[in-house]
């Protein structure tokens, strides 16, 4: 008996994967399709989700990520100014398209702490723990499917 329940857990876990990755993989090439609307940011975020696939390069997908979102933001906002120093006015731009407070203040906060993680565990100390980075790539396409839906 736990023969079996081990290798349906396996088969469970293998099969959630699967299909998590398959998920995975839609949402990412909508999110590439999105930026179509900032030609820049989408040529980043293919090449970091490229070398995501590739396996390697970790920092640089990191990187590449940050990079796209800085893009659109800037694109988003008809400014220049780093992704650290579009926070306020990215609220505000927010609210003028309608968007209510909790997710102006949620999408803040995320770009808040993303901006700081890639300050403390990857720009600077190249310490980027590898089991986080599917994480920062979910994060960084969702923030980048709300924004497109405004530009």
């Amino acid at each position: 008996m736990p023969c079996e329940l081990k290798t349906g857990y396996l088969y469970h876990t293998r099969l959630i994967c699967r299909v998590f990755f398959f998920t995975f993989n839609i949402f990412l090439d909508i999110c590439g399709v999105a930026l179509i609307v900032c030609p820049r940011a989408q040529e980043i975020y293919k090449s970091g989700i490229t070398k995501y696939t590739a396996k390697n390069y970790e920092r640089n997908i990191l990187d590449d990520m940050r990079l796209s979102l800085e893009l659109l933001v800037k694109q988003f906002l008809g400014n220049e100014k780093s992704l650290e120093n579009q926070v306020s006015m990215l609220g505000t731009k927010l609210n003028q398209c309608g968007i209510s407070s909790e997710l102006r203040n949620l999408l803040i906060k995320v770009i808040d702490y993303f901006c700081k993680y890639q300050n403390n565990y990857v720009k600077h100390n190249d310490a980027v723990n590898p089991a986080e980075i599917d994480f920062v790539i979910e994060q960084t396409s969702t923030v980048i499917n709300l924004i497109v839906k405004f530009i």
